[in-house]
């Protein structure tokens, strides 16, 4: 008899890319997501890396990826923006790249930011009236430039809603464990943890990293001492 979860349509998700995104902020939540479909995911997860027209984009970090382009057809479970130096030029350069992404969001279940990727859904006003979080350094611009915006300066990530934020860089994965035992359960997600060597719930919020650091060396190690 075949197994009847193997029927089971997969969650769609969708990363949506853009000239200047910082590359872990899509590889992080996209690994933890197939890892999740190695361990037992059912439903599994389909996970694209797409941009509002196929192309090649350009990360921060100087190197491209290629993406497909959005189909319209597309039945989007999650939604994940990631953030980087382009979220503050992508409305700029592009006139309607707004308007795209306030009609991807309305078609989508959930929606995602990781780290400054907030201001992208910001400028969209999905962010109106609803607390979220960015990186440390950004997050009082994002409340000075958007004040209707409950900025949460020392959250790794929270969940307002159908909308999920997170800040910078690794706390994407973080983000993306949360999404997985809401999706599917603890064990599922303690599993992708293991596997990505990371805490399936990372203590402490961002003031533990923001705060002034200095490196001191000892007995040949490198440790970091709050000043």
């Amino acid at each position: 008899m075949p197994n009847s979860s193997q029927k089971m349509s997969a969650r769609q998700v969708v990363i949506l890319v853009f000239d200047g995104m910082q590359p872990i902020d899509f590889s992080g939540p996209a690994q933890a997501l197939i890892t999740a479909n190695e361990e037992g995911a059912s439903p599994r997860y389909g996970v694209s890396v797409r941009a509002f027209k196929g192309e090649k984009i350009q990360t921060a970090s100087g190197f491209s990826i290629c993406a497909e382009a959005i189909d319209p057809a597309l039945d989007i479970d999650t939604l994940i923006i990631p953030g980087g130096a382009g979220v503050h030029d992508a409305v700029q350069k592009d006139p309607q790249f707004r308007s795209a992404l306030r009609q991807l969001c309305e078609r989508s279940r959930r929606i995602c930011s990781i780290c400054t990727g907030a201001f992208l859904l910001a400028q969209t006003g999905v962010l109106t009236n609803r607390r979220a979080v960015t990186h440390w350094r950004s997050c009082e611009r994002l409340s000075r430039e958007f004040p209707q915006i409950q900025v949460e300066s020392n959250l790794l990530f929270l969940k307002d809603g159908k909308v999920w934020t997170s800040a910078g860089v690794t706390a994407g994965i973080d983000l993306t464990l949360a999404l997985i035992q809401e999706d599917h359960d603890t064990r599922l997600a303690a599993k992708v943890a293991r596997r990505l060597v990371v805490y399936l719930r990372r203590p402490g919020g961002q003031n533990q990293y923001s705060e002034p650091l200095s490196l001191r060396e000892a007995s040949g190690m490198l440790i970091f001492l709050q000043n």
